[in-house]
């Protein structure tokens, strides 16, 4: 399945997150499935994922390179159709657990069946998908994809 980037756009905008800070680079996005993400996904990025060093290599390093890797998967993927953009992102936002002026980035994607899509989180540093708070979603700051 694929989505118009109007189509991502709504579902931003569905969440209450601002759409001026939404930055998408292509026309048309594939979406991944859910089982995916948390499966043949986590466990490549899980191999790949280096190690963390602060101010080195830290959480908007791991975030680049977690969205990198689901890319690379995507167009190297035979059984790809649509040829599109994967649905999978960087996000920049303000954990709850964290002080005031402390941003964490992790990623985001696109998942769901036509007309239920929804907004996943994706923490690399731990390669597993996570939840955000409504606070949290709310603190979003940028969006890319």
């Amino acid at each position: 399945m694929s989505l118009h980037l109007v189509e991502i756009i709504a579902i931003v905008k569905r969440e209450g997150i601002p759409t001026n800070i939404l930055d998408l680079r292509d026309r048309a996005y594939s979406i991944p499935s859910l089982s995916w993400v948390n499966g043949a996904f986590a466990r490549e990025q899980f191999k790949r994922r280096r190690k963390y060093v602060d101010e080195a290599w830290d959480c908007e390093d791991f975030t680049d390179e977690a969205a990198c890797i689901a890319r690379r998967l995507h167009a190297d993927n035979p059984a790809r159709k649509a040829k599109a953009g994967l649905a999978f992102g960087s996000v920049i936002y303000q954990p709850d657990q964290r002080g005031k002026d402390e941003m964490h980035a992790i990623n985001w994607f696109v998942y769901g069946s036509v007309g239920q899509e929804r907004i996943g989180w994706f923490e690399p540093q731990k390669s597993q998908s996570i939840k955000l708070s409504k606070n949290e979603i709310l603190s979003i700051v940028d969006m890319r994809l």
